[in-house]
């Protein structure tokens, strides 16, 4: 996972300075292919994660793609608590907000054999 990271973000270097960008983006990529690793392929080694990574002059996507058997992903839904009651926090749902926190869109589609989220952030 961490060779994923760097990789993007050393490309990423070439078009953006902002350390801002930077940091989110890394920081939603480390929690997408984290949560492929720990749900889709239930951390079992050998399984493919693929990225695809678009950068034009405004933005950067990275479809996150992984090959495990179709489920959904409610990326709509709302995610609420005070950070003032750490004994109600979820217990899931966290990645998800946090993703949509750090990135300016953040989609999810399944497809015959694959599961794609995509992730966008705007420079």
């Amino acid at each position: 996972m961490r060779y994923a990271t760097v990789s993007v973000k050393s490309m990423l270097q070439f078009h953006t300075t902002n350390l801002d960008v930077l940091y989110y983006l890394e920081l939603a990529l480390t929690e997408a292919i984290t949560n492929v690793i720990k749900h889709s392929y239930k951390n079992i080694d050998g399984f493919p994660i693929k990225l695809d990574v678009v950068i034009d002059s405004k933005s950067i996507q990275i479809d996150v793609i992984d090959f495990a058997p179709p489920y959904s992903l409610p990326l709509d839904k709302d995610f609420e608590f005070s950070p003032y009651d750490v004994e109600a926090l979820p217990e899931g749902g966290m990645g998800i907000h946090l993703m949509k926190e750090c990135l300016d869109e953040l989609s999810f589609e399944n497809g015959d054999g694959f599961n794609k989220l995509s992730l966008k952030k705007l420079f």
